[in-house]
């Protein structure tokens, strides 16, 4: 039989024609490899002439001009930069038209205030007024490699009283989290204190969003790490204080480094020189509500013990969850500039 072609090998020739190497090139730094010159000479003769290849390099093509588009958005917006701004709730429309539908991020000041809740709800109080109420945790998530991405793995049920027990354990930090996912509003009792939440109609709709209301309980150290959501939110801040570092969609190198809809880098503690992406940095107090639009990359640290309600429901019409692009991304390989890959070779069949 004759010899052919790894197919590793015929990924990466493949990639590498794609993006723009000449079928020369390619021959080359095969034969430098060791692969056979003839082999390699027939194989990227065959590959270039593929018309799966045609496709490809159309695909390619567009992806590239897609990629100057997010560039020159990126480029616009940062020059613009600015610090988010923090404003009292303004009208719904100003509040569509200037902040949701352009996708700014915006800390509203006086949304949470409004509430009864606001000044009621800590630790204690969720303690005691709702002791022996069953709630989802998630647990042992400080020795996760991915806590957030694998949660289901790491729920457990018990009652309020045992949750705000873990939290008051000295050095807890990330290790016990009841996050958003625990459908915890779901349960009566607990949904009774969205009563006291005052959510404008203007905004949240005439019917209470119980469905994708998420209630958040965690002790100072609690980490998010640096993800997106498909759907914009409106996080309100009900107890403690939470650091937030947000990053425009239209990041390509955080595309890049997509895993799902999380990143595969998470900013460290302490600020880099040259971080992969720059990152907007401030502090989210209790009595705030930042809007999260659909798309922002964020990663969120819990300062000091705190709770926080997010809302996906918003009025109808006020919506936008079509945004799914890090549920398909792997990461981009490199092209050949990069050197190649240390793979077999040839393999015989």
């Amino acid at each position: 039989m004759p010899e052919t072609l790894h197919p590793q090998w015929q990924q990466w020739v493949l990639e590498n024609l794609v993006a723009g190497a000449t079928r020369g090139e390619v021959e080359e730094q095969l034969v430098a490899e060791g692969i056979d010159a003839s082999l390699a000479t027939t194989a990227v003769a065959t590959l270039h002439q593929s018309p799966a290849f045609a496709v490809i390099r159309r695909l390619f093509l567009r992806g590239e001009a897609l990629e100057l588009m997010l560039r020159l958005r990126r480029d616009h917006r940062a020059h613009a930069e600015r610090p988010i701004e923090r404003i009292p709730l303004p009208s719904a429309a100003d509040f569509e038209r200037t902040y949701l539908q352009p996708g700014e991020p915006v800390i509203l000041t006086d949304l949470v205030p409004r509430s009864r809740a606001y000044g009621r709800w800590s630790h204690a109080y969720f303690a005691e007024a709702h002791a022996d109420v069953q709630v989802e945790v998630c647990m042992r998530r400080q020795s996760h490699r991915r806590p957030d991405a694998d949660w289901r793995d790491l729920t457990e049920t018990m009652s309020m009283r045992e949750v705000i027990g873990h939290l008051a354990t000295p050095h807890v930090g990330n290790d016990v989290y009841m996050i958003g996912k625990n459908g915890a509003l779901h349960r009566p009792k607990l949904r009774a204190e969205l009563d006291d939440v005052d959510l404008p109609a203007a905004y949240f709709g005439t019917t209470p969003p119980h469905r994708d209301t998420g209630l958040w309980i965690g002790a100072a150290g609690t980490h998010t790490p640096l993800h997106h959501d498909g759907n914009s939110a409106i996080l309100m801040q009900f107890f403690g204080s939470k650091r937030f570092r947000m990053i425009p969609p239209e990041s390509t190198a955080l595309l890049d480094a997509s895993d799902g809809v999380f990143s595969q880098w998470d900013p460290p503690e302490e600020r880099e020189a040259e971080p992969l992406a720059p990152y907007r940095e401030f502090v989210l107090e209790a009595g705030e509500a930042l809007l999260l639009p659909a798309g922002w990359w964020h990663q969120v640290r819990a300062l000091e013990p705190s709770i926080s309600l997010t809302l996906t429901e918003l009025a109808p019409g006020m919506d936008c969850s079509w945004y799914r692009p890090g549920t398909r991304l792997r990461g981009r390989p490199s092209p050949m500039r990069g050197g190649t890959p240390k793979l077999a070779p040839v393999a015989k069949r």
